[in-house]
């Protein structure tokens, strides 16, 4: 009896190593096959990232892009990055200069993929957990050259990260190049944007930005913008207020001149 049994337990033990070798061999390629559908088809930043980053994990080289869709190389390189830092982190033994001209041709092709596919970008800006995809995401929006997503990028105005709030107020401004004030008056709301802001105004003083920056005044802003308010709204008005004068005083005399200062 004791013969049967041993066979039997060697036999379940060698299909078991047997078992373990297979899914071994086979695991990697599921798995990357897995992640490849989900970056062929998810514009998820939950779904899309994790499967960037995997594919990275398990792929020695970046060959599986050749042939892919533009939707496809668009997620994973918002996830993994297209930047000259990045692509020589990923091809340590590339000559710079052979880096340098493949990042320009991959921003060309992703600029050409966000204008036709806008929906992962606009998704991984208001989305996506990690900063840097946020990032990525407003940029290529700016360089897509659609000004459809100006409400999105508006939106990106007040992010955590100074630097995708930064991105984004360049993205607007880069699609906004024939009238870039309500860009301005926009990115008045935003304490880290507004000096940036306040000096294309005094280069170019507009009306329409006049009811914003009397609100601004009366929301008591930095001492060092009171001036820079000030001229601008003398420049943009005509009014012979002091550049010191506070907001009270300019909502005073917009009202009692323009009428009542319009709604946000």
């Amino acid at each position: 009896m004791r013969r049967p049994r041993l066979a039997a337990a060697l036999l379940v033990g060698a299909l078991l190593v047997i078992g373990f070798a297979v899914i071994a061999r086979y695991q990697d390629p599921i798995r990357i096959e897995v992640c490849k559908r989900v970056l062929g088809r998810s514009d998820d930043p939950d779904r899309f990232v994790p499967a960037a980053r995997q594919i990275l994990a398990l792929v020695p080289d970046e060959r599986f892009l050749e042939g892919a869709t533009p939707a496809f190389s668009l997620r994973y390189h918002l996830a993994v990055g297209y930047e000259f830092g990045d692509i020589a982190v990923r091809r340590r033994n590339q000559d710079p200069a052979v880096l340098q001209q493949r990042e320009g041709r991959l921003l060309a092709s992703l600029r050409d993929a966000a204008r036709a596919h806008p929906e992962p970008c606009r998704r991984a800006l208001a989305e996506a957990e990690e900063a840097a995809v946020r990032r990525r995401a407003a940029h290529l929006l700016g360089i897509a050259g659609d000004p459809a997503p100006l409400p999105a990028l508006f939106e990106a105005f007040t992010d955590a990260d100074a630097d995708v709030a930064n991105a984004a107020h360049l993205a607007a401004l880069r699609l906004s190049l024939a009238d870039p004030v309500p860009v301005h008056i926009e990115a008045l709301r935003t304490r880290s944007l507004r000096p940036r802001a306040l000096r294309e105004l005094r280069t170019r003083p507009d009306p329409r930005a006049v009811p914003s920056l009397i609100r601004l005044l009366e929301s008591k802003p930095d001492v060092t913008q009171v001036e820079a308010i000030g001229a601008i709204l003398r420049q943009a008005t005509g009014a012979p207020l002091d550049p010191a004068a506070d907001g009270a005083a300019w909502r005073e005399w917009y009202v009692k001149n323009r009428g009542p200062l319009p709604e946000n």
